[in-house]
């Protein structure tokens, strides 16, 4: 039932488009696969440790499947050449890391000229061929994932060089896929008839009262344009949830409409992988095992984003759609509150769903966990059929089927509520960042906006910075355009990273008179030796964006030590015991050397290579020391004095510490 209501006025709503595409030819397949080779010898790497999988664990508003791995140095050396019957020649490794369900690769350093790289695992189509210098022409990429816990790497060589041109950096090793990722038990027959139909079905990361979009035929077409993604952020393997989008023109570039949280960065973006059929074979047959082959290549370009102050939304240009696939239409007029709204998503990283929902009325504003979420950007509504979770985040807000009105951003079980009791709450409140609100930076790309292309230089900054301080101040890039009109052509700039300072986020330029950004770096985000890179984009109307590469080399010569003790406050373990720990960790880069240490006043100094194994504390390193309190008459405060020299430069330092030691119960 549609509630009658009015709708703001915006531009005409855009009506759904079938991509009638034609389906990708085979392509070349990798020489172990054309001539079937022997085996590539193996590197195999350790199961990862139970302290590596434990970030899987931890509260996070994108559900979390895989881990990042370190890529052994000189694991390259393990490969072996080998002459094919055409008489090219190949090089091969299979690298294996226990226990992944799927796997891929991060490239950098990659150079491959004419030649040519695969990734492929024992089945399944390889990721491939990556030639020159990558799919983003930067020497650094991730290859497509591979399922299973192994993945082959084959370098076809155009010439007679035996160089491997390219470096193997790191492996996300996904820990699951499919059923059973995160069970939620069924306990008695009365929550069994609570929690729905799929109760009795495979054991599924989602909660069990979601409504499986394969029972809804008349959303079928629609949820064609809704996608489930797979990104590396943070050091993890992550899943979200996109929509296609149609232009005005139906012109089939391929839009995909997402949440900022989901994919805020360009970096992040050029890792995205697609999915477009992961859905149960028919209502209610359960989990089918797999995201499944129908893909999107790897990778995307951000063209715009908003964070959660405007929206939370983001939108990429992906590389390519498969045929059959749908986009969707949109509408930038607001419905009424009362209104119904559709969802159709990928909770927890699990199949397609779908949920039914009302909007309610505007809520005050509400923080979340990337900041505020202002009543004027966002719908309110209440789900009274299926659910949203993380994982359903970036998923659309359907008026009707096949037209988007929002992009989901959050939810009630966002911050860890038990699915079992959740899934008995009704309404279900969540949160869709308007269409309305992003449509001012959406509006070039669906609007079929003519494109001016505009061109940054120089391409590449490098700052330097010593202890704290910006080693010769900003920078300025020229953006200029080749375009002959008298008319200015107006460009936008957007920082991937958050130490990097743009004078003006908009210009102009004429082929005349270029346009300039003087760009800075704030060294408050960068407290200790290290060297970051990151990227600016300009963009103008419906172009592709420009990047600007942006480096810093920050050197501290002085040491920052930070004193802890654990655990605070000490509890006495018996009578007049108390047993704890003081850690002293360097955070800026540079090595130091403990020479003071007293406890109340009193000088324990000899001790220091008694109590913590030695004086010398190694940049970014950490030195501890166990001890016992007696006799005190708890509770009361212990203060510690530490202090010391950096080697290099004379520097002298010093820190405190208050600790409180309480009784235990006896």
């Amino acid at each position: 039932m549609w509630l009658a209501s009015a709708w703001a006025q915006g531009p005409e709503p855009k009506s759904p488009a079938v991509y009638r595409g034609a389906a990708a030819a085979p392509g070349k397949q990798p020489a172990g696969v054309r001539w079937a080779l022997r085996p590539a010898p193996q590197a195999a790497l350790d199961r990862p440790a139970s302290e590596d999988l434990a970030g899987l664990a931890e509260p996070s508003r994108v559900p979390r499947i895989g881990v990042h791995r370190d890529v052994p140095a000189g694991i390259e050396d393990l490969g072996e050449w080998e002459a094919l019957p055409d008489g090219s020649r190949v090089w091969r490794v299979t690298v294996v890391s226990p226990g992944a369900a799927g796997l891929r690769v991060r490239f950098e350093d990659f150079d491959a000229g004419a030649g040519q790289v695969w990734v492929y695992g024992p089945g399944g189509e390889p990721s491939g061929p990556y030639s020159a210098q990558g799919p983003f022409e930067d020497r650094a990429f991730w290859s497509a994932t591979v399922d299973g816990d192994r993945l082959t790497i084959e370098y076809e060589a155009a010439g007679e060089d035996g160089t491997i041109p390219f470096r193997l950096a790191k492996l996300s090793h996904r820990v699951s896929s499919g059923p059973g990722a995160v069970a939620f038990p069924i306990e008695d027959a009365g929550s069994r008839l609570a929690l729905g139909p799929l109760a009795d079905r495979e054991e599924d990361s989602a909660a069990p009262c979601h409504q499986d979009v394969n029972c809804h035929g008349e959303w079928g077409e629609a949820a064609r344009s809704v996608a489930f993604i797979q990104f590396e952020v943070d050091g993890f393997e992550a899943t979200c949830s996109g929509v296609l989008l149609a232009t005005r023109n139906n012109t089939f570039a391929p839009y995909f409409l997402t949440a900022n949280h989901c994919i805020g960065t360009e970096e992040v973006a050029r890792s995205v992988e697609v999915f477009w059929a992961y859905q149960s074979r028919s209502c209610n047959e359960g989990h089918p095992g797999s995201p499944g082959s129908v893909r999107s290549p790897s990778g995307a370009t951000l063209l715009t984003t908003g964070d959660s102050t405007r929206g939370d939304f983001t939108l990429l240009r992906l590389q390519g759609v498969p045929a059959g696939v749908v986009f969707s239409g949109w509408d930038a007029g607001d419905p009424g509150v009362g209104s119904r709204l559709v969802g159709v998503h990928h909770p927890r990283g699990s199949y397609k769903r779908i949920s039914f929902s009302t909007r309610l009325p505007d809520q005050p504003v509400t923080v979340i966990g990337l900041g505020e979420t202002p009543a004027d950007q966002y719908y309110t509504v209440g789900i009274t059929e299926g659910l949203s979770e993380p994982g359903s985040s970036g998923s659309p807000a359907f008026s009707s089927p096949g037209v988007t009105v929002g992009v989901l951003s959050y939810g009630q079980t966002i911050f860890g509520a038990d699915p079992k009791l959740i899934c008995n709450v009704r309404p279900i409140l969540a949160g869709y960042g308007r269409l309305s609100a992003a449509y001012p930076a959406l509006k070039p790309y669906l609007e079929d906006e003519p494109a001016t292309q505009v061109e940054p230089s120089p391409a590449a900054l490098v700052f330097r910075g010593r202890n704290g301080v910006i080693e010769g101040g900003p920078q300025r890039i020229s953006v200029s355009t080749a375009s002959a009109g008298t008319t200015p052509v107006r460009f936008n700039a957007r920082a991937d990273a958050a130490w990097i300072g743009l004078s003006a986020e908009t210009g102009q330029t004429r082929a005349s008179a270029p346009g300039a950004i003087d760009i800075s770096v704030d060294p408050a985000h960068l407290p200790q030796t290290q060297t970051a890179e990151s990227r600016i984009a300009i963009t103008s109307g419906s172009s592709l964006p420009r990047f600007v590469t942006v480096r810093i080399e920050m050197v501290y010569d002085r040491s920052d030590v930070q004193v802890a003790a654990t655990p605070d406050p000490v509890v006495e373990s018996n009578p007049g015991v108390w047993p704890f720990e003081l850690g002293l960790r360097e955070t800026a880069g540079a090595a130091t050397t403990l020479d003071l240490f007293r406890i109340n006043g009193v000088d324990y100094s000899a001790r220091i290579e008694q109590t913590f194994g030695g004086r010398s504390l190694p940049a970014s390193g950490e030195i501890r020391g166990r001890l016992q309190a007696r006799g005190l008459r708890a509770p009361e405060d212990v203060y510690f004095e530490f202090g010391g020299i950096d080697p290099e430069t004379g520097v002298r330092w010093h820190r405190t510490l208050a600790v409180r030691f309480v009784p235990g119960s006896f």
